[in-house]
Parts: C-alpha cells; sequence; structure tokens
C-alpha cells in the first residue's frame, strides 16, 4: 500500500498481486473511515470473495465527503460491471448526489453495454461544478488505466450531470434525477456490424426531468472524433437514438474555432429532410456519411470548399458514375444553399 500525502490530502493506491483481499463487498467499508483520503487506486487485487457489493449496504455507511476518484483496475477475478460497482460504491455515489440506487445501476449497467469485451478497468469520480444544484459523477472504462488517464486509444468517459430535485418537483425521494449525460467515446476498432446499441439509454433519456443525452470530441482527426462521426451517421441514417431524436434530447457537440459547436435534434432533422445542398448553382444530393464529413468542415468554415470538393469529383472523370451521390443543375428550392 502506498500512501502519498499533499497537504491534508491523500492519495493511496493498494497493490497486492496475487495476494488474497478481504471480500469485494467489505472494501467500502475498509475506506469509510479515511476522511482525508481523496484518491484509491486498487490494483491487482485478488478478492477472497468476488461477489460485488450489496446494494442494501450503500446507505448505511456514512460517506467520506473527500475521496474523490477511485480506480479498480487488473483485478481479474471479477467482471466489469462489478468493478464499476465496486467504484461506485467506494466513493458512495449513490448517497453523495441524492439518487436512487437502482437509477444509478441503470446508467451504469448502460455504459457497460458500450463497452468491447477489451475493456477491463474502470475509473469513477464525484467532482462539485460551479452550479450547486448540480453534482457530477464521471466513469470511465478501457481497455487499461493508461487508457483511462491518458484518454488515448480505446475509452468509454462518461460525465452523468445529478441535479438536486426543487421543492416544487415534490417532496419525496428520490431528492435528486439525472439531468444530462455527456459521453466521449472513443472506440477505433469498432466495425458497423458491431457498433454499440444504445437502446439501455432509453429509459433513462424518456425521464421526464431528463434534459440531454450529448455525443462530444474535444478534438477532430482523432478516434474519438471518428466515433462520433460514426454514431452521429446512423442517426441521419434513422438506425440509432431515433427515440431521443424525437423527444428533442439529443445533441452532438465538436470544436469549431471559436470554441464548440452544438448540433442539436432540430437541426439534426433537418438535415435528414435537407440532403440537397447547392453551391455556385450546381444542387448536390449527400448521402450520411458526407452530411456528417460536410457538419464537421462547415464548423471549420470549410464547408463551401467540401461540396466544391465533391461536385468536381462528381462531374469530372470515369469515376463520377460510381459516387453515392448526384449533382444537378440549379435548384428550383427545397434543399440548403451555399456560397454566393
Amino acid at each position: 500500500m502506498n500512501l502519498i500525502r499533499r497537504s491534508s490530502a491523500v492519495t493511496c493506491s493498494v497493490r497486492y498481486p496475487g495476494c488474497p483481499h478481504p471480500p469485494a463487498c467489505e472494501s467500502p467499508t475498509l475506506c469509510s473511515g479515511s476522511y482525508n483520503l481523496r484518491r484509491l487506486a486498487c490494483d491487482q487485487l485478488t478478492f477472497i470473495d468476488p461477489s460485488p457489493v450489496v446494494q442494501s449496504r450503500r446507505s448505511s455507511r456514512r460517506p467520506s465527503s473527500s475521496l474523490v476518484r477511485c480506480l479498480v483496475c487488473q483485478c481479474g477475478a471479477i467482471p466489469l460491471s462489478a468493478k464499476a460497482g465496486l467504484a461506485s460504491d467506494i466513493l458512495s455515489i449513490v448517497t453523495r448526489v441524492g439518487l436512487d440506487a437502482h437509477i444509478w445501476d441503470a446508467v451504469l449497467h448502460s455504459l457497460l453495454a458500450l463497452a468491447p469485451v477489451t475493456f477491463q478497468d474502470v475509473r469513477v469520480e464525484i467532482r462539485q461544478p460551479e452550479d450547486k444544484s448540480l453534482k457530477v459523477a464521471n466513469v470511465i472504462l478501457g481497455p487499461s488505466a493508461d487508457d483511462i488517464f491518458s484518454l488515448r486509444g480505446s475509452y468509454t468517459y462518461a460525465d452523468i450531470g445529478v441535479r438536486q430535485a426543487s421543492a416544487g418537483q415534490g417532496a419525496g425521494p428520490p431528492s435528486a434525477f439525472i439531468d444530462h449525460i455527456d459521453l466521449w467515446l472513443s472506440l477505433p476498432e469498432a466495425q458497423a456490424d458491431d457498433f454499440p446499441r444504445f437502446d439501455t439509454f432509453h429509459s433513462i433519456v424518456d425521464a421526464p426531468l431528463f434534459d440531454c443525452l450529448r455525443f462530444k470530441s474535444d478534438m477532430l482527426d482523432c478516434p474519438e472524433c471518428e466515433t462520433l462521426k460514426a454514431i452521429l451517421r446512423s442517426v441521419l441514417e434513422g438506425t440509432q437514438l431515433d427515440w431521443a431524436l424525437k423527444s428533442d434530447k439529443l445533441e452532438f457537440e465538436f470544436p469549431y474555432p471559436q470554441g464548440f459547436r452544438v448540433l442539436s435534434s432540430q437541426s439534426i432533422l433537418s438535415l435528414q429532410v435537407n440532403l440537397e445542398h447547392t453551391i455556385d448553382d450546381a444542387t448536390i444530393t449527400l448521402d450520411a456519411a458526407e452530411q456528417v464529413e460536410w457538419i464537421i468542415r462547415d464548423g471549420q468554415g470549410k464547408g463551401d470548399e467540401y461540396l466544391e470538393e465533391l461536385v468536381a469529383a462528381r462531374t469530372s472523370g470515369p469515376s463520377a458514375g460510381a459516387s453515392s451521390g448526384t449533382v444537378a443543375g440549379p435548384s428550383a428550392g427545397g434543399g440548403l444553399e451555399h456560397g454566393g
């Protein structure tokens, strides 16, 4: 066990390769008295009893207000779902954010459904943003601790915003509700036929007070952005997240020169209808993949340039007939006009 003390805060790394550790369900109890502990890493532990934490124990323990991060990695005897539950329980997520335990379990279940079989490690965090009515829990899943901390390679990063219910939203429990879920996904090895489904989020998004399911990328030209583009393409094709789109609770966010551009549900619905774009008196029909690329390029101020490239490619050379879209003469209206 390694302890690193910074002022009054303590970071603890527990690493016992091959040595038996108390049952997984007792681990939260072992941490409950460490009120200065800020970060805990459980590395290469072998539990005597790998059973996950019993739900009823979650509310019976006084939570440590100082613990903000728990990493569970290379504990091969327990599945990823149990690791996520253990890390959540060590942090007392349910108690500290005021959520109903079954709702938090549904969130974990939905996130775990996105994880490939190669994902083995989990990091759970809790933080308090400037908005005091909101608390945020982060769940990061990946093949290894390196992927989880560097956010390179493959990972699933979720930002779950939990808002405290106001007096007008009901006097009884639960005292909080999920306000939003932001997802940064990097799944470079995922193929179209085995791409994760988001149906498990349906009941969460359908909750009356839930505001937004948001897919985000902080950079362009990276696996994270490619995953976002693949998801947006499936939405435009109508094969994913149609229920979130029609409930006006779906957004995509990606960088552009002035910050970040947000693509709302209404904008996506408009793009599903308006497949035609007009540039330099030529009307071009875009498929879903081209629509996504145009959206990204347009955010960089290069949307017209991309359309001109497509028009040139389709109207010249023997490959023009192989293009997935079409080019026509001057538009009679109904499409999106660009240029001047």
